[in-house]
């Protein structure tokens, strides 16, 4: 499920489960917050707002292969 642009912070979203990824090939700030069945991946834009995406788990699995986050 794709989300949408919004002002809420991934912080205030999640807590303390958001971890930010400053070396991801993405253009974009990328936060990353695990959750059961799957995980939120949200972007900061320029403009200082927030896309988030909720992922399943294979979703979630697929996108942190894909920007290098995948440590297992």
């Amino acid at each position: 499920m794709e989300g949408g642009v919004s002002s809420v912070t991934p912080e205030t979203l999640c807590g303390k489960l958001a971890r930010i990824i400053y070396n991801s090939p993405l253009p974009d700030p990328v936060y990353i917050i695990p959750v059961t069945d799957g995980g939120v991946i949200s972007y900061r834009k320029q403009e200082g707002e927030f896309i988030h995406t909720l992922r399943t788990a294979e979703g979630f699995a697929r996108k942190l292969r894909s920007i290098g986050e995948d440590k297992s």
